[in-house]
């Protein structure tokens, strides 16, 4: 079992640093209960994350997972707050909404935009998800399982629609 372990975070370090280019290469450690902020310029331009987590213990919530049952406690985030230059970008909940135990994050960008990586899960169950964004929306997220580390299990695509008073 600690080689399945050791396995997942080797394989999940390698997703997490083989992403997009990145602005700082650190690995920051999502805290289990709480924020954790990241920050990153790329042309003049200055992304900065809050991830607000918390921990959902078994006996108190019904939002743990059938395939996590036996865990006392899982971690989870709450909110995922982004901004470009000062000016904050939308996040739709289905970002964030699905991510269970996430443990490392960091902010790589592309041509054109910023790429926000976050990794967790554990064994066959771990995971990378890759956020991609620009000064003014999330345009697609994609999410990476570590057994299949070269293709996404999972894409989808945002579009920012706003509503005009007329």
């Amino acid at each position: 079992m600690r080689l399945l372990a050791w396995l997942s975070m080797s394989i999940f370090g390698l997703l997490l640093t083989t992403s997009p280019s990145v602005a700082d290469d650190r690995l920051s450690a999502i805290n289990q209960s709480g924020d954790t902020l990241l920050t990153a310029v790329w042309k003049k331009r200055e992304a900065t994350v809050t991830i607000r987590a918390a921990k959902l213990e078994a006996d108190r919530h019904g939002e743990i997972p059938s395939n996590r049952s036996n865990d006392k406690a899982i971690g989870v985030i709450r909110e995922l707050s982004i901004s470009v230059d000062g000016h904050q970008v939308f996040v739709p909940r289905s970002v964030f909404a699905d991510l269970i135990d996430p443990r490392k994050a960091k902010i790589g960008f592309e041509p054109g935009r910023f790429v926000l990586s976050i990794g967790g899960g554990d064994g066959a169950d771990s995971y990378v998800l890759h956020v991609y964004f620009d000064g003014k929306k999330i345009t697609r997220r994609a999410l990476y399982s570590s057994l299949v580390p070269d293709k996404a299990v999972e894409v989808t695509r945002y579009w920012l629609r706003v509503l005009k008073d007329e």
